[in-house]
């Protein structure tokens, strides 16, 4: 992820690195899934082949050969020409109509992505260039018509990463969408705090509690259940000038205090007490 703290200008280089990456690896990833999915393919055909499609051995075994040849030409090297190998197939597959398809969905799909991914490849690298230049107020898409066009670009290069379009978009000044107006805020920051029997209020608030009449005192709440800091109940006191910084605990008041508490606790809620008091 990009750190939020950076320079305008170093975002920018941090998206467009990002970009180039997304460029370079999204191909080699399809050609990899087509891989995967054509080893599935075979399996099916060898399974048709023995059961309900004898009469379809011939269009099988030619489909089954120009995927072969594709993929050897790729492992070659020749992406090009595999490419336009693909294009072919994909031809031939959309010729045969779905009442004669020989292909799974998920092949078709894999065959799809490969040329797909292949064609986005420039189209990434013009908006990491766009990044690279992104600091300098000329370079920017000023009337409404460079807006779109560049935003147009943006969204066909599916890029498949919500928080790098976002960074992207506010490099480049383009209107955020919708789904990416929200604040990059974590949920779990916001969390509540609950307090237990075995808490001490340093266990609480990260540091030690520098007063010392507080400094043995456990958060003990006996019977009642555990509840986010800052809830009050009943007969309970908020403690909001404790030099430590525990404003919010909860620590009972001395009026409460059970007979059965242990003689040393008893005295630390009673000083507490006084100290409230006075």
């Amino acid at each position: 992820p990009i750190a939020s703290n950076l320079p305008v200008h170093q975002k920018s280089a941090k998206a467009a690195e990002k970009v180039r990456s997304i460029a370079a690896e999204k191909p080699m990833q399809a050609w990899k899934t087509l891989q995967d999915e054509f080893a599935t393919q075979r399996l099916v055909w060898e399974s048709l082949l023995r059961t309900r499609a004898k009469g379809k051995q011939e269009a099988i075994s030619k489909m089954q050969a120009d995927i072969e040849g594709l993929l050897m030409v790729k492992s070659s090297g020749d992406v090009p020409r595999a490419l336009t190998m693909a294009a072919d197939v994909q031809r031939a597959t959309d010729a045969m109509g779905s009442c004669d398809d020989i292909l799974s969905t998920t092949m078709k799909s894999a065959l799809q992505d490969v040329i797909k991914q292949d064609g986005l490849f420039e189209k990434r690298q013009q908006i990491a260039e766009r990044l690279d230049t992104a600091s300098v107020p000329a370079t920017l898409p000023r009337t409404s018509e460079e807006k779109n066009e560049l935003e147009a670009l943006l969204v066909e290069c599916a890029l498949g990463d919500t928080k790098l379009e976002r960074r992207i978009r506010q490099a480049l000044l383009l209107p955020l969408p919708v789904g990416l107006e929200k604040p990059l805020v974590s949920k779990e920051f916001f969390a509540p705090v609950y307090v237990t029997g075995s808490k001490k209020l340093s266990d609480i608030f990260g540091a030690p509690v520098k007063d010392s009449g507080l400094r043995s005192l456990p958060v003990t709440l006996g019977s009642v259940p555990s509840r986010p800091v800052g809830s009050v109940p009943v007969g309970s006191k908020r403690i909001s000038s404790v030099r430590s910084g525990s404003s919010g605990a909860l620590v009972k008041s001395a009026n409460s205090i059970r007979s059965d508490m242990p003689m040393e606790m008893t005295a630390d809620i009673a000083a507490l007490k006084l100290k409230t008091m006075a």
